[in-house]
């Protein structure tokens, strides 16, 4: 599993990487902008991958423990899937809901070595 400090330096899987720090997830050089909470679930949907990830842990590393509405957790999801060439949760590549259980990323990830200083 990486860690958040791996991740928030940028990870890659499938077509895209994602920038965490500029809360962007670039494809063949265009960029698509997540708000904050839609960045960290991402991130901490690619912490846990290939697992699946509760919305109890969501609501725990993405709202600060705060008691959180599910459609908040819903509408989050939806929007990290719309950066996600509009995934599609009955056909997913990228975003599986798992029914009763969470989320998970399903593809594997790839995270860029850090560059050595000269």
């Amino acid at each position: 599993m990486a860690t958040a400090s791996d991740l928030r330096r940028g990870f890659e899987f499938g077509p895209f990487t994602v920038i965490p720090e500029r809360g962007i997830v670039r494809r063949d050089g265009e960029d698509v902008h997540l708000e904050p909470k839609q960045m960290d679930a991402l991130v901490t949907l690619a912490r846990h991958q290939p697992g699946v990830v509760s919305k109890d842990l969501l609501v725990e590393e993405v709202w600060g423990g705060r008691a959180t509405a599910d459609e908040s957790i819903v509408q989050c999801i939806k929007g990290i899937r719309q950066a996600l060439d509009k995934d599609d949760p009955r056909d997913p590549k990228y975003v599986e809901t798992i029914h009763g259980r969470g989320y998970r990323l399903m593809v594997p990830l790839k995270i860029p070595e850090p560059e050595a200083p000269e």
